[in-house]
């Protein structure tokens, strides 16, 4: 699984490719102290095969930053270079998000 840091000085704001779960991630969070809120703003990518496009993933963090080029670049090559699932694997997910 890759995961990045992408500078924000008002929030922290994490992105990545999780090739187990096949999607791309993100998630923002308020800096401390920011409004009161402690909890995230935005976390999605937490379910199999939810945001299987880079495009997707920009628009879902839209609102709150864009993906800088070198990040964007990192993360195709992850979802590139990820090896696929064994079809056992691929199942047990599907029945997982089921449940």
């Amino acid at each position: 699984m890759s995961r990045y840091r992408i500078p924000h000085h008002q929030f922290n704001i994490w992105c990545g490719w999780s090739p187990g779960t096949q999607t791309f991630f993100a998630q923002v969070w308020p800096i401390d102290g920011v409004d009161g809120n402690d909890g995230p703003l935005l976390r999605v990518g937490l379910t199999y095969g939810e945001i299987k496009s880079l495009e997707v993933l920009r628009s879902h963090l839209l609102p709150y930053t864009r993906i800088p080029n070198d990040i964007a670049f990192s993360l195709n090559v992850d979802f590139a270079t990820s090896e696929p699932r064994a079809a056992l694997q691929d199942l047990l997910c599907r029945i997982e998000a089921t449940v």
